[in-house]
């Protein structure tokens, strides 16, 4: 019985006993040469297996402090490293690597080798803890082999349709109009009327900006109702009739062609008067820009608003 002990013991001792992977005969390393070599061989696993060790405490010990002093943000826990001269990455990064170390508590040695770098890319947001222990059983160290392992088991994201975004009926027809006729087929002074047409549009919806935001500082003076309803969407926007008058007392204004939704500048023969003469050949399918169109027309020709 106990040389069968003895015998496990002997067993046991020659498996702890350190073996060095290099091929000294390769080489003909003398048998002194190579007796040095593998002293000094132990002496840095020993050391590194040290390392290891002392890195996952210091690592421990920082995480149970933070978790202690309430986490990252409070000002104990900021105050306390400082004092110690951590730095807020180093504290991140040495967290971080204690959480791969409960994940994967069977490899120490390869999450202590790991570069800062590895260990960042390994303990992102939004990498589950499969994933993470995946790449660390697989023995993946390099960045960019952890970046495309970590990809291939991210779950693929389907594309979300862009909800149509409703608009006012006025509105959407509007953009309806400009969609269905700025197309390839159109002539370089179409598209450069349209883009003419647009560029009044904004310049007026800026202006009409400023008026609302004027008054809404007005009303918020006076009281404190809101200032929105629910039907916000709704609401129709009222053009007030422009009327301009020139040297020779003819009157122009706006008006919108019979049977078409189109808008044109025209001379009338007074203020009532909804049957006018078109003035030149252009026309406008958004009455606002054909308000801006006769107010630059007015001004270039000194004309007078009534």
């Amino acid at each position: 019985m106990s040389k069968a002990i003895f015998a496990d013991i002997k067993n046991l001792v020659q498996e702890k006993t350190y073996k060095s992977k290099f091929d000294f005969e390769k080489y003909g390393i003398s048998e002194k040469d190579k007796k040095f070599i593998i002293e000094r061989e132990e002496i840095i696993l020993d050391n590194a297996k040290k390392h290891a060790q002392s890195l996952y405490e210091i690592c421990k010990a920082i995480y149970e402090i933070r978790l202690t002093l309430k986490g990252d943000e409070s000002q104990s826990f900021r105050e306390w490293y400082m004092q110690n001269g951590l730095t807020k990455d180093k504290v991140s990064e040495l967290t971080k690597r204690y959480e791969l170390y409960i994940q994967a508590p069977d490899k120490i040695d390869f999450i202590t080798d790991l570069s800062i770098p590895a260990v960042k890319e390994l303990t992102r947001k939004n990498i589950d803890i499969d994933v993470q222990i995946g790449a660390i059983e697989k023995g993946l160290n390099n960045v960019e082999e952890i970046k495309e392992f970590v990809a291939s088991k991210m779950p693929v994201e389907k594309e979300n349709k862009p909800k149509k975004q409703k608009h006012a009926k006025y509105i959407q027809k509007l953009i309806f109009f400009y969609e269905d006729n700025i197309k390839e087929n159109k002539s370089p002074q179409e598209l450069a009327s349209y883009k003419r047409e647009l560029q009044d549009l904004e310049k007026y919806i800026k202006s009409l900006r400023e008026k609302i935001n004027s008054l809404e500082d007005e009303k918020a003076k006076e009281n404190n109702l809101k200032l929105y309803g629910d039907d916000i969407e709704d609401a129709e926007i009222i053009i007030k009739k422009k009327i301009f008058m020139s040297e020779d007392n003819k009157i122009y204004t706006v008006q919108k062609k019979k049977n078409a939704n189109e808008f044109i500048i025209a001379e009338i023969s007074n203020e009532n008067d909804d049957n006018g003469k078109q003035i030149g050949s252009e026309w406008w399918y958004c009455e606002e820009v054909a308000v801006k169109a006769l107010e630059e027309k007015a001004r270039q020709n000194k004309w007078v608003a009534v």
